[in-house]
């Protein structure tokens, strides 16, 4: 109820095409699915992700260890964040809390999976932050002078300096940002922030060409940057 109540006033579905993915509606485009393709590859998009869902256990730094090591196979040091079995595991720079970051449609069974180990290990539960929490995607290839604007690259705007969880310590605890490469980051925020941080975006992102984009823009941007990686990677 708390994320329709927060979609029905978000204003990324203003004059949004929306599709409906695991019970969530979603803007599909904005009238031309192409024309936002365009405007990634060339400037930069912000995209409403409500496909997405997060869960969160807080727990010790050594429980935490010992939970990821058994779920992944390896540690995640804090700040860090790993792309691994589809969802981004990411570990505060406090070392006492792992935020999944996965398709919506699977929050219920990640979470189930996840669940004994977590009561096991840490001995609490996964907390779904899903229904109370919103995700935008900057995505496109400006995406790092609009974080560069906004701060998250830290002082000295180099996005080197900064951890793919949480970016620099910007003081802003109402925005959790996950910087998933060079032309992609995602900003979670509670419901009753979104509005505001959207806005924030935005503002920042007018100089730079931002557009809002629809997630067919999104998905086709993914597979066009993975195939160029590929073609990279082969010379």
């Amino acid at each position: 109820m708390a994320q329709a109540q927060a979609q029905a006033s978000f204003p990324s579905h203003a004059g949004a095409v929306l599709t409906r993915r695991a019970g969530r509606w979603v803007p599909a485009h904005y009238g031309s699915a192409a024309g936002e393709l365009a405007a990634c590859v060339s400037r930069v998009g912000l995209a409403d992700r409500s496909d997405l869902g997060t869960l969160s256990i807080v727990s010790g730094g050594s429980s935490l260890d010992r939970l990821l090591l058994r779920s992944l196979g390896h540690g995640v040091a804090p700040g860090g964040a790993v792309f691994d079995g589809g969802n981004w595991w990411c570990r505060s720079r406090s070392g006492e809390e792992v935020t999944i970051i996965c398709p919506y449609a699977r929050v219920s069974r990640t979470s189930a999976i996840v669940g004994n180990e977590v009561r096991c290990f840490t001995g609490a539960a996964p907390i779904d932050l899903s229904d109370s929490h919103f995700q935008m995607n900057v995505v496109g290839r400006r995406t790092g002078a609009v974080l560069r604007s906004l701060g998250v690259y830290g002082p000295n705007g180099d996005a080197r300096d900064v951890v793919p969880w949480g970016g620099a310590d910007t003081g802003r605890p109402d925005i959790s940002w996950l910087l998933e490469g060079p032309r992609s980051a995602i900003a979670i925020v509670a419901n009753e922030q979104a509005a505001r941080v959207n806005e924030e975006i935005s503002l920042a992102g007018q100089p730079h060409g931002m557009c809002r984009v629809g997630l067919d823009a999104v998905e086709r941007y993914r597979v066009l940057a993975r195939v160029r990686r590929t073609e990279t990677s082969a010379l």
